[in-house]
């Protein structure tokens, strides 16, 4: 179960399903705690703590996969009227309700989970309130010269157009941004179209092992720790 805080000054890792990641080596987080997927990025990341998704196709289309993922399986629930749905499909998936814009960010767990066109908006407001500092993020992209995944594991009608990108990076940068700037989010992703965030220098593969191999071995947590191939304001 997770509870507001668990993961307070401890690093997590928000893993989405950004083009850029085509050439990154899943291997490289495997064990690594405080991992969150995003939608179906727990088939690559069987070890990761949570996945997260906020779009009932993906656990009706891949409830056999959910099926054998350990972690935590939380669907950001917009409408009462999709939990039996749901949870006939994948029983033991976890319910928590959205919070519209309207009511701000949230900061518990009990007050639900902010959200938006994409299942990122959630799994950040899950690292927050789970207290995790830095954040490191993957597979953000929103770029318009390539709307797809990194897999290719959805129907061509659930693609996305570069309205809708804009509109995802628009949300990130004035939505998410400003309700974290209590916490230090890094994106992994050099080219990525959200800006809003510092950025490495490095390529994926090597920014991440960068960081992978800066965690804390004996328990203490790093809070703010800064790989040397990534920049900060």
């Amino acid at each position: 179960m997770l509870s507001n805080g668990a993961w307070s000054g401890s690093p997590a890792w928000i893993v989405a399903g950004g083009p850029s990641l085509r050439s990154f080596d899943f291997a490289l987080l495997r064990g690594v705690p405080n991992v969150i997927a995003v939608n179906v990025a727990f088939i690559d990341l069987p070890t990761a703590d949570v996945m997260i998704t906020e779009d009932c196709r993906v656990i009706e289309r891949f409830a056999p996969d959910l099926a054998k993922f350990n972690g935590v399986k939380i669907f950001a629930c917009p409408d009462d009227a999709y939990v039996s749905q749901v949870k006939a499909i994948a029983p033991d998936v976890e319910i928590v309700h959205t919070r519209p814009k309207s009511k701000g960010w949230s900061k518990r767990l009990e007050d639900g989970l902010s959200t938006s066109q994409s299942s990122v908006i959630p799994a950040l407001n899950l690292a927050d309130v789970m207290g995790a500092n830095p954040i490191y993020l993957l597979g953000i992209d929103c770029n318009r010269e390539d709307a797809g995944n990194f897999h290719s594991r959805y129907p061509s009608s659930w693609s996305m157009g570069a309205a809708q990108l804009d509109s995802i990076a628009s949300d990130l940068t004035h939505w998410a941004a400003p309700n974290l700037k209590h916490r230090a989010i890094l994106n992994l992703n050099r080219n990525s179209a959200v800006e809003c965030w510092p950025m490495t220098r490095a390529p994926y593969n090597e920014a991440a092992q960068e960081v992978i191999e800066a965690l804390p071995k004996d328990g203490i947590p790093i809070v703010a720790w800064i790989a040397p191939g990534l920049t900060i304001p």
